[in-house]
C-alpha cells in the first residue's frame, strides 16, 4: 500500500468517525420542539411546574451509549439514540422504544400497538397519598425509589380527591377511589396508580423541576406503571394538585395536551389556559386549567392544529359509557 493510498483511508476514517467522536449536544428542550410543531413526536410524559409537562429525552450520555451500541455503518434516521439497526421504529423519534405488543414493531409505528384490551368491571383510578415504593423499569431509570406521602391534610385530601371525582363523574365506568384494595381488585389493564406525593427531586429537569408526570396509554400496558403529581412542587395548592392529577391521567388513558394556534395554523403555545376569569372561565384540563375552573376539551392537539380532540370522546371510546 503506498504512501498516498494510506493517506486517503486514514482521512475517511477521520470523516466517518467525526460524527460519533464530537461532544454530544443537550437535547432540544420542548420551547424548541414547539417551534416547529409540526415534527413535535408524541409525548410519552410530563414535565413543568408552571406549566404541566414536556417530553421526556435520553441523556447525551444515554444517546452516546446508544449510538456505540449500534456500530458506526448505520444511521440514526429518526435522531433518537438508537441506530437504524437497532431501532424497533427508525422513521420516527421514539427513544422509549416502547412495544406493547411485544410484535417488534415500535408502537410508535405499530398501527395496533397494544393487545386487545380484555377484562371485566369497572376502569378505577387510585389517588395514593399515602407514600409507596415503586420499583418499575419505566421510572428512575428503573432504580427502585420510595415516593413520600403527600403530606396534604385529610382535609385537604378529601377537597382533592371530591374535585377529582367530579372531573371523571361523567364516565360511569370509572371509579376513583383512595382504598387500595379496590385498585388490586381491579383488571391490571383497567386500573390507574396516581402517586400524591412530596419526593419530586428524583424527576427535576435542567431548568425546572415536575409538577406531574405521566406516560401516554399506560392504563392499557398491562404493566402497573403509576402516574405521578407532586404536591409540594406545586405549593401544596389543592387547585394545582387537583387540575394536575386529572390531567396525568388524561395522558394515561390516551389524551394530549389541548394546545392554540394563530388563524394561520401558527403554533402558540402547548399549553392552551382557555378564557374568562378564575372563578367563571373555563380552561382545558389538558392544557393549563391552573388559574380557570377546568373542562374537558374540543379543540387542536398539540401535534398539529388539524388534529382536533374531542376529550370526552377519547376517554370514553376506552371505558365506555
Amino acid at each position: 500500500m503506498n504512501k498516498t493510498t494510506k493517506t486517503l483511508l486514514w482521512a475517511t476514517v477521520v470523516i466517518l468517525l467525526l460524527p460519533f467522536c464530537k461532544k454530544q449536544t443537550e437535547p432540544a428542550n420542548e420551547e424548541t420542539q414547539q417551534i416547529s410543531f409540526k415534527k413535535k413526536s408524541p409525548e410519552s410524559c410530563d414535565f413543568g411546574i408552571t406549566q404541566f409537562n414536556t417530553v421526556a429525552r435520553m441523556s447525551p450520555e444515554q444517546q452516546q451509549i446508544a449510538l456505540r451500541r449500534g456500530g458506526l455503518k448505520n444511521r440514526d434516521t429518526d435522531k433518537d439514540g438508537f441506530l437504524d439497526s437497532r431501532d424497533n421504529c427508525s422513521v420516527t423519534f421514539n427513544p422509549d422504544q416502547l412495544d406493547s405488543d411485544k410484535d417488534g414493531i415500535g408502537d410508535a409505528c405499530d398501527a395496533t400497538p397494544f393487545p386487545p384490551i380484555v377484562g371485566t368491571g369497572p376502569w378505577v383510578i387510585f389517588l395514593d397519598f399515602d407514600g409507596h415504593t415503586v420499583i418499575n423499569q419505566y421510572w428512575n431509570g428503573g432504580v427502585p425509589f420510595y415516593a413520600t406521602p403527600s403530606g396534604l391534610s385529610s382535609t385537604e385530601i378529601k377537597n382533592i380527591v371530591d374535585s377529582i371525582t367530579f372531573d371523571f363523574a361523567q364516565f360511569k365506568n370509572i371509579n376513583v377511589t383512595t382504598d387500595s384494595n379496590v385498585y388490586k381488585s381491579a383488571s391490571i389493564i383497567r386500573r390507574q396508580r396516581v402517586i400524591i406525593t412530596e419526593n419530586y427531586e428524583w424527576y427535576c429537569g435542567p431548568v425546572a423541576c415536575a409538577g406531574g408526570v405521566a406516560f401516554i396509554e399506560s392504563i392499557k400496558w398491562g404493566m402497573d406503571v403509576p402516574c405521578f403529581v407532586f404536591s409540594k412542587a406545586l405549593g401544596y395548592r389543592q387547585k394545582s394538585i387537583w387540575e394536575a392529577s386529572s390531567h396525568e391521567v388524561g395522558h394515561t388513558v390516551g389524551l394530549y395536551h389541548q394546545s392554540s394556534f394563530d388563524a394561520n395554523c401558527n403554533f402558540l403555545t402547548e399549553y392552551y389556559a382557555g378564557f374568562g376569569t378564575s372563578t367563571t372561565g373555563r380552561a382545558p384540563i389538558m392544557g393549563n386549567s391552573y388559574s380557570r375552573p377546568g373542562y374537558w376539551w374540543i379543540g387542536p392537539t398539540s401535534l398539529s392544529c388539524n388534529n382536533i380532540q374531542n376529550d370526552s370522546l377519547v376517554i370514553r371510546g376506552l371505558v365506555g359509557y
